[in-house]
């Protein structure tokens, strides 16, 4: 295995047989020097010493590539109303046609979430059966086998969690729509929101917004956290209820601290959640808010008994991790050690 890249950092603990250093960086906003790049790459690497040349920081036109973002033309599709979509259209076009042009040849493509699988065959028109699904591992891990749901007295303040540095595609105002309207319908329900936005500081629309739901009381706008696991352990509900999402590690991380984690149908971790047995699933695509402040209401309700649940979630993470990730990609391309493998996302 042969490694080549583009930083000149400590490599001493990887098994690579040569590292090869690349001394220009790509610029992945700029499509004529992605190009010329690729062609640069593809002239430099022998490809007939190797079964597979593997991407993942540079995608290219002839090696399987490791996405982990969703597709520009996705993104287009998400936004919010129609001359939104024609003016990003218009912005992003050399873009869109790039991507839909330069990966559907390749002899394989890893994506991270089945949400992202479908993306790809739909906007990239790459073969389904070219595509390997391979679940991410978490930021970090930590045993939490002996951790139990943290408890809620009946006084307690029920508290909801979100990361969301990219307020408007990661939900957070459909966050806030969610819980303005678990308050109207509920008025003597006790909330309390933590979200995550280190840009806030400067956010005044959003600050405007706080006040005109009032829910400036109730709404707890966090800092970068370097201390995620204080964070998870000061919730009773994570939520992640992004527009799009790859995969959204947040929410394994969460349901291994045993927070009972609601993510929209739109984030990849949907893949490994089973509604209402290891965390919950809401549509994302029609009266969103609505379906999501049902989800937290059940939960809320439901709280003293989601201990199973909890523990579900716990076991299914597990499994998410780098080395089955990595492992997963391996017996993909050689099947024949399929027979020895103990474990293989599907």
């Amino acid at each position: 295995m042969d490694l080549y890249c583009f930083d000149k950092k400590d490599m001493s603990e990887i098994s690579a047989d040569n590292i090869y250093y690349i001394e220009e960086k790509p610029d992945n906003k700029n499509i004529k020097n992605i190009k010329r790049l690729d062609k640069i790459l593809k002239n430099k690497i022998d490809t007939n010493i190797y079964d597979y040349i593997l991407s993942d920081t540079l995608p290219l036109s002839f090696s399987c590539n490791v996405f982990h973002n969703v597709s520009t033309a996705f993104r287009m599709e998400c936004a919010p109303f129609a001359l939104y979509r024609w003016i990003f259209g218009i912005g992003h076009y050399k873009k869109i046609k790039h991507e839909r042009n330069f990966y559907k040849n390749c002899p394989y493509t890893i994506a991270v979430s089945s949400v992202m699988k479908y993306d790809y065959v739909k906007n990239y028109k790459i073969n389904k059966d070219s595509i390997i699904i391979a679940h991410p591992g978490m930021s970090f891990v930590k045993d939490t086998k002996d951790l139990k749901i943290p408890k809620l007295s009946d006084n307690q303040i029920f508290t909801v969690g979100m990361s969301a540095n990219g307020f408007v595609t990661k939900g957070g105002y459909l966050m806030l729509e969610a819980i303005y309207t678990l308050k109207k319908h509920y008025p003597d329900i006790k909330l309390k929101v933590k979200i995550i936005n280190s840009r806030f500081k400067h956010n005044y629309i959003l600050k405007l917004y706080l006040k005109l739901l009032k829910l400036d009381k109730i709404v707890e706008i966090c800092a970068f956290q370097k201390n995620m696991e204080s964070f998870y352990r000061s919730l009773n509900c994570f939520v992640c209820p992004s527009k799009y999402e790859a995969f959204g590690r947040v929410a394994p991380e969460a349901m291994n601290y045993k927070i009972p984690t609601i993510v929209s149908n739109n984030v990849g971790a949907s893949d490994i959640i089973k509604d209402g047995e290891n965390g919950f699933v809401f549509d994302a695509n029609k009266n969103a808010a609505y379906n999501l402040a049902l989800k937290i209401k059940f939960v809320h309700d439901s709280y003293k008994k989601l201990e199973n649940l909890t523990e579900n979630a716990h076991k299914t993470v597990q499994n998410i991790t780098w080395d089955n990730f990595a492992k997963t990609i391996f017996y993909s391309l050689y099947p024949s050690f399929c027979k020895n493998a103990d474990y293989i996302n599907t």
